[in-house]
C-alpha cells in the first residue's frame, strides 16, 4: 500500500539526507509504516545551513521514506506547482494521511475526499489560533483556514484528535473518530516519585526553579508572561530562576528580562536531546506552559511524567491536563505571580503524585493498543467502534 503523509513542517536538509526536529520524528513515520508498504513525505524544506539550531545527528534523520520538499506556501510564484504536485501525488496514493493545523495538508485533504481516497487527519492544534499568530497575514487568512479545516475534518473518513475534549468540539467529524496523543514517554518507576517529593521538601519557595520547553522566538508560547511575572515576585522579595530549552532568537526575551530586572535570573539552554531533556525536568522545581495556544503539549505530559508540579493557561487541551486551580488565563500576569507566591510544599507533593499516576495513560502500551485499532480500520478496514 502507498500511503503520502503531507503537513506544513519544515524538515531540514543536510547532503542529501533529511532531518526533523522532534515533532516529526521516525517515532511518527514508523507508526505508518507498519502499515503500509511505502511512504511518501510532502512538505517544506530548508538547507541545513539555514537551520535554526536543530542537531542534525543521526537521532534526528528522517529514514524509510521518500520526500518530495514544498515551497513555502506564502510564495505566490511557486504556490500553484506545489498544489498541482499535490494533487498528482493524491491520485497516485492508496491512502492520505495529514496533519492539521496544515495549508499543504488542507489541500491534500481536499483532493483525497475529491478522489474518494482513503482519508486520515490527525488534528494536533486549532487552526484559527495557529495561524493568526503568524503576523498580519496569518490573522487575515486564519478564519479562512479554520473554516477549510472544519469542513475537510467533517468530510474525512477517519480523524484522530490529540485531546478528548477540545478539539473534537472545535472540528466536530462525521467520520470515524478517536482522541488519544502520540507523545512518546519512557515507563518511569516509582523511584522518579520518590525523588521529585524529596525535591520538593528540601526546596525553598521563595527561591525556585521554572522552566517552560518551546521555541524562544515565538511570542505566542507567552514565556514572556513569565519573565514579568518573575519581576513582579522579585519586588516582593523572591528570587525564582528561569530556565528556556528551545530554539530562536532570545533577544525579545532578554529584553523584556532587563526591562523587569531579572535578566539574571534567565537561562537559555537552547535545543536539547531526550536524554538532556529528562535532565532538565528533573532539575526544575516547577514546569509552567503559559502558551496561547495549544493542542495537547507533548512537554507538559514530559513534565508530569518526571513528578514536575505543573502550571499552564487555560487554552486548548492543557485544561484537560491540569486541575483548574492550576490554570491562569492568558497573558494574565498577576495570576500568574500569585499562583508562584502562594505555593505550599503539600499541594506541590500532591500535584506531583497526581501528575505522574495521570502520565500513565500516555505510556507506550496504551497508546500502542489504541494506534493500533484505529490503524487496523484505516488500513484494513476492520470494525472500528
Amino acid at each position: 500500500m502507498r500511503c503520502l503523509f503531507v503537513h506544513d513542517h519544515e524538515f531540514v536538509l543536510k547532503e542529501s539526507k533529511i532531518y526533523s526536529s522532534g515533532v516529526l520524528s521516525n517515532n511518527v513515520f514508523d507508526r505508518y509504516l507498519r502499515w503500509c508498504s511505502t511512504l511518501k513525505i510532502m512538505a517544506r524544506c530548508k538547507i541545513a545551513e539555514e537551520n535554526g539550531g536543530l542537531p542534525l545527528d543521526e537521532s534526528s534523520r528522517v529514514k524509510n521514506v521518500s520526500f518530495e520538499p514544498l515551497p513555502n506556501f506564502w510564495r505566490i510564484q511557486t504556490i500553484g506547482s506545489a498544489i498541482r504536485r499535490i494533487k498528482q501525488s493524491v491520485k497516485g496514493s492508496d491512502s492520505i494521511i495529514v496533519q492539521l493545523p496544515s495549508i499543504y495538508g488542507i489541500i491534500a485533504a481536499h483532493y483525497a475526499i475529491k478522489y474518494k481516497k482513503p482519508l486520515m487527519v490527525e488534528v494536533v492544534g486549532d487552526a484559527h489560533d495557529a495561524f493568526r499568530f503568524h503576523g498580519k497575514i496569518g490573522k487575515i487568512l486564519a478564519p479562512y483556514l479554520s473554516y477549510f479545516t472544519r469542513c475537510v475534518v467533517k468530510k474525512a473518513d477517519y480523524v484522530r484528535y490529540v485531546t478528548q475534549k477540545y478539539l473534537q468540539e472545535r472540528y466536530p467529524s462525521i467520520g470515524k473518530t478517536a482522541g488519544y496523543s502520540d507523545v512518546n514517554l519512557d515507563n518511569m518507576n516509582q523511584s522518579v516519585l520518590t525523588n521529585r517529593i524529596k525535591k520538593i521538601n528540601e526546596s525553598n519557595l521563595s527561591h525556585l526553579i521554572l522552566g517552560t520547553i518551546g521555541p524562544i522566538d515565538i511570542k505566542y508560547k507567552g514565556q514572556h508572561y513569565v519573565i514579568k511575572a518573575l519581576g513582579q515576585l522579585k519586588r516582593q522579595g523572591y528570587e525564582f530562576e528561569y530556565y528556556l530549552v528551545g530554539k530562536g532568537d532570545n533577544t525579545y526575551l532578554k529584553k523584556i528580562a532587563t526591562q523587569e530586572g531579572v535578566i539574571d535570573k534567565l537561562h537559555f539552554l537552547g535545543v536539547l536531546n531526550r536524554k538532556e531533556i529528562v535532565r532538565f525536568l528533573n532539575k526544575i522545581d516547577l514546569y509552567i506552559q503559559p502558551s496561547q495556544t495549544e493542542g495537547l503539549p507533548r512537554a507538559l505530559i514530559e513534565a508530569m511524567n518526571q513528578g514536575c508540579p505543573v502550571f499552564g493557561s487555560n487554552v486548548g487541551g492543557i485544561p484537560e491536563l491540569i486541575e483548574g486551580e492550576n490554570t491562569f488565563n492568558v497573558g494574565d500576569v498577576n495570576h500568574i505571580s500569585s499562583i508562584l507566591s502562594s505555593l505550599k510544599k503539600a499541594s506541590l507533593t500532591y500535584m506531583a503524585s497526581e501528575n505522574f499516576i495521570h502520565s500513565k495513560h500516555f505510556y507506550p502500551e496504551i497508546l500502542k493498543t489504541k494506534d493500533e485499532a484505529f490503524f487496523k480500520a484505516f488500513f484494513l478496514g476492520e470494525n472500528y467502534d
